[in-house]
């Protein structure tokens, strides 16, 4: 064969000392179907190499990739994104023979360049209490072959804290059972950016089902909540307490340089009647604590948003009912917080609130869900402002719609969603089980635990 790298079941690298790691070898045997194996001699500079193969040189770019018949060498000026070029690399292997005692592989020969057309690449994953820890592995790991740079962790009620237990239902996971799937995605250059809603969503439960993880286990603790119990009272000192102990947990737990509060759907605060000073002076009391403690803090943006201040009609989700509260609050908030502007309606580019937000001086994330044509705009969008990126967010709906990852994380690559002419489902799964071995179980294997489900009433 002609024009391809051919490689054995074992092969051995030279790889940057800070990359050598077993999950990168996991990747490296799922990649060969099971059948092949990668062992790394660690060197300093930031190139993974296999043979007599030059280095390409960077312009403006996070990794280069030149695979010749003997050989390949990936190139980059520092660990993340020689980690992205891995990943690409990973992408490039197909198999010629997979008989035991005959394996053999290839790669195509030519050139790469990793210029991503966003720069932060984020995804938003909600750790339900129906979420399986394999299903955590699986997504993380695609993740991370995706070239995403960060993913949001959020735990509904399930992860168990040391500060209160009933921020937890007992069947919660412990931090010893997210730990190595943590440092798996760190290994891959993946941050993790942790989250805890101090606002909104204070059930820790999906709002149309009642659930309330704190009060259905201790209704002593309704002072902690406002009477409905949907957000959090955060007139009281022991509540602001709380929320910086449970931050110091997640920050041991999770690492990273962000952290995101949430603050969505805070219906409350958004009315005719609402006390915005309360509101500003708990958000900027809140961003120069989490600055404080050495991360930057995130929040959704539709309860700064108000459609008429803001310019925009039918589509656009404002949560703010009173225009000048609204301009208010996005003059007066402190510019370290980064807002996510989640815009799920909106199909196409420019987004208007992500701009209008950006013009009050804040840096702003591009948050789309699953529509094609919403990741599209939003990938459009976040090349026009500075200090911007995109944070696909999944919400429910992975298991009808986990090839989004793909398809955003191919927009954040390439600049723009390719809408036809690809299986973006089957893609998906053929990435599925590379990156996570299912050893036939049927439950685990693919993104759902059933195909066919029975809805009671």
């Amino acid at each position: 064969m002609q024009n391809l790298f051919i490689f054995g079941p074992k092969v051995t690298a030279t790889l940057n000392q800070s990359c050598c790691c077993k999950t990168l070898q996991t990747l490296w045997n799922g990649f060969c179907c099971t059948a092949g194996t990668i062992d790394f001699l660690p060197e300093n500079n930031f190139i993974m190499k296999i043979g007599d193969v030059r280095p390409l040189p960077l312009e403006n770019c996070d990794f280069s990739i030149s695979v010749t018949t003997d050989g390949f060498c990936i190139a980059a000026e520092d660990r993340r994104g020689l980690l992205n070029g891995y990943m690409a690399l990973l992408r490039q292997i197909q198999p010629i023979c997979l008989e035991r005692g005959s394996e053999q592989f290839f790669i195509p020969c030519g050139e790469i360049y990793g210029k991503p057309a966003v720069k932060k690449r984020m995804v938003h994953l909600c750790v339900f209490p129906e979420t399986t820890l394999p299903f955590i592995t699986k997504f993380v790991r695609l993740c991370g072959v995706l070239n995403y740079t960060h993913l949001v962790l959020e735990f509904w009620g399930t992860l168990h804290f040391d500060c209160l237990k009933e921020l937890s239902w007992p069947q919660a996971l412990t931090k010893e059972q997210i730990k190595p799937i943590i440092k798996e995605a760190n290994d891959m250059g993946l941050e993790i950016i942790p989250m805890f809603n101090h606002l909104g969503h204070a059930a820790a439960s999906r709002g149309i089902h009642g659930k309330h993880v704190v009060l259905d286990q201790n209704p002593r603790l309704q002072g902690r909540f406002d009477e409905d119990g949907w957000t959090w009272n955060i007139t009281k000192p022991e509540v602001r307490g709380l929320f910086q102990k449970i931050r110091r947990e997640l920050y041991e737990l999770c690492g990273g340089s962000y952290f995101h509060i949430g603050c969505d759907e805070a219906y409350r605060y958004g009315g005719e009647n609402a006390d915005i000073s309360l509101l500003t002076r708990f958000l900027n009391e809140t961003a120069a604590e989490i600055a404080g403690e050495g991360r930057r803090p995130i929040m959704w943006g539709d309860m700064l948003l108000n459609s008429k201040a803001a310019g925009v009609q039918e589509g656009y989700t404002c949560n703010c009912r009173n225009s000048k509260a609204a301009e208010s609050l996005l003059t007066s908030l402190d510019k370290r917080l980064v807002i996510a502007d989640w815009q799920y309606d909106v199909t196409r580019s420019p987004v208007l609130t992500a701009e209008y937000l950006s013009s009050f001086g804040f840096d702003t994330l591009l948050c789309p869900w699953y529509d094609f044509k919403n990741i599209g705009a939003c990938v459009e969008t976040a090349q026009q402002i500075n200090n911007s990126g995109v944070m696909l967010t999944t919400w429910h709906t992975l298991s009808a719609r986990m090839f989004s990852l793909l398809v955003c994380a191919q927009g954040c690559l390439t600049g723009k969603v390719n809408f036809a002419g690809r299986d973006y489902a089957a893609e998906t799964a053929a990435l599925i089980r590379k990156v996570y071995f299912a050893d036939g179980d049927y439950e685990t294997a693919g993104w759902a635990k059933h195909q066919i489900s029975e809805i009671t009433l």
